[in-house]
């Protein structure tokens, strides 16, 4: 098994993009406060996310294509029952996105869930304390630029919950070639999102695709 820093350092487009310890701190008061608004308005489903994350976590795998990670967390919730949760982390720009499955299965319907998403973006198996974290840090990243959680963010950060942090934390790198760069997915609002990059980060100072 590799660790997600070696997987992160052969993706030669990503990184160069920096934020000061000051930048860190806060992005993380911005979005306690984020996730409070979201706790007092949360919607049943959303708990239900929140009382999951409590079964320990026996799998977690991790794709990278074009700046895109699909991170997969597998809890085993009952002799032969499973939850596979996954969520999407935009590297360049966004942060945490708001694409999110989450399925209870069999053991045969996880690896045929498995089969069908590795189809798409090779997987390979991690440690789930380090994708615990990629998930929690590539949030704040997302955060810092102005970014806000929606419910389905927000949930696919609350089943990160309570995962214990990595024998030894690693600098997540962001941004494309040094450059924070907006890719425009089929569903988003691409107006709304270049109006929070240049109020972040000012004209010119990044990159739209």
């Amino acid at each position: 098994m590799r660790s997600i820093e070696k997987i992160l350092a052969q993706q030669d487009e990503l990184g160069g993009v920096t934020w000061a310890a000051e930048e860190r701190e806060r992005a993380q008061t911005l979005l306690k406060k984020q996730k409070r608004k979201l706790r007092g308005n949360a919607t049943r489903q959303l708990q239900k996310y929140v009382k999951l994350s409590r079964f320990k976590v026996v799998e977690a795998y991790l794709g990278i294509h074009q700046g895109i990670a699909t991170a997969i967390l597998v809890r085993q919730s009952a002799r032969d029952s499973w939850v596979f949760s996954s969520c999407l982390l935009d590297l360049y720009c966004l942060g945490l996105k708001d694409g999110m499955t989450h399925t209870q299965c069999t053991r045969v319907g996880l690896s045929e869930l498995l089969a069908r998403m590795g189809s798409a973006t090779p997987l390979e198996p991690v440690d789930p304390r380090e994708l615990a974290f990629l998930i929690q840090e590539t949030t704040l990243l997302g955060v810092s630029l102005g970014f806000k959680l929606s419910r389905d963010s927000h949930a696919a950060l609350a089943l990160a919950h309570g995962i214990d942090p990595p024998a030894r934390p690693f600098a997540v790198p962001f941004g494309k070639e040094g450059r924070v760069t907006y890719v425009a997915g089929p569903r988003d609002n691409p107006g709304a999102f270049i109006a929070c990059l240049e109020e972040s980060l000012g004209q010119g100072n990044f990159e739209v695709v």
